[in-house]
């Protein structure tokens, strides 16, 4: 019987989810992994979660995050493929306050794993601050200022298109979280 297991932001809950689409509430289990993803609604801080079917269109995609705990802002999604030729400057990675609380992440950093710190790391700017549930982009070599205007200003592309790790550190250094992604697998027909 194949089955899906899902567990969610923080380790706050996690969620065991069968092609009987029985749901079991375990508990948490850090660091917080996600495995599969399904259409769902979850409350974040209640820990609660509304699953809405689980069907053959499901998306496949492998990607995993490690996260410190007590932190509410995260990484929730790397676009690694870009359109752009060449250079994909339209890559971008999404970072979001899921707490309640603006959070000042002036000084935070990111980086792709594989490459170490030496030149590919994004500083945020003195005066950063997301305000509770905002997320913003920042983008390998474009500026959007309507999802926040922040990019890396890179000539090539970062994010390796075979999967890799993103890792985000605070003003001091301490890792807040990893993000492991892998290439999506289409969905099935």
């Amino acid at each position: 019987m194949p089955s899906l297991k899902f567990t969610g932001f923080a380790a706050m809950l996690t969620l065991v989810v069968t092609d009987a689409f029985v749901v079991s509430n375990v508990p948490p289990t850090p660091p917080a992994a996600i495995e599969r993803v399904v259409p769902a609604t979850a409350d974040l801080t209640t820990g609660e979660m509304w699953a809405s079917s689980l069907n053959s269109q499901m998306l496949l995609s492998g990607a995993s995050a490690n996260v410190a705990q007590g932190f509410g802002i995260t990484i929730d999604d790397i676009r690694y493929d870009g359109e752009v030729s060449r250079t994909e400057a339209d890559e971008f990675v999404v970072i979001k306050n899921r707490s309640k609380e603006t959070a000042d992440i002036s000084g935070w950093f990111i980086y792709p794993a594989g490459t170490g710190t030496q030149g590919n790391t994004f500083y945020f700017p003195a005066g950063s601050v997301l305000k509770p549930n905002q997320s913003v982009r920042i983008y390998t070599n474009e500026i959007h200022k309507e999802t926040g205007g922040y990019s890396w200003g890179s000539g090539k592309a970062l994010w390796s298109n075979n999967g890799g790790l993103a890792v985000m550190k605070d003003n001091n250094g301490k890792k807040i979280m990893e993000y492991k992604y892998k290439p999506v697998v289409p969905a099935k027909a």
